[in-house]
């Protein structure tokens, strides 16, 4: 999220979306890319969201690529864990948005 001037010089807040790219032989619709530059993170998948909290379709729009506005729908917690030379790690990413386009 960041700050943006509109013509008329008034700051408001903006959020965009960006993908990270990613390379894999083969995906599930479990798998998630947490992209550790990101100022919002989001996920089109419901399920992988924990205390999820709805969000009314409208209230909180990010601008994606091309300029398309897409409706949060909510937000929840994403948990997953990571193995680092052989000592897994339970992650939280939290407030992750729940954007189903």
């Amino acid at each position: 999220m960041g700050r943006a001037k509109e013509e008329n010089g008034t700051d408001h807040d903006e959020d965009n979306a960006f993908p990270a790219l990613a390379y894999y032989t083969a995906r599930s619709p479990l798998d998630w890319f947490a992209d550790s530059g990101a100022t919002q993170h989001m996920t089109y998948n419901k399920l992988l969201l924990r205390n999820y909290k709805p969000v009314i379709p409208g209230d909180w729009i990010v601008t994606g690529i091309g300029g398309t506005n897409l409706a949060v729908h909510g937000q929840g917690d994403v948990q997953f864990i990571t193995q680092i030379e052989g000592i897994e790690n339970n992650v939280i990413v939290p407030n992750v948005a729940f954007v189903p386009e």
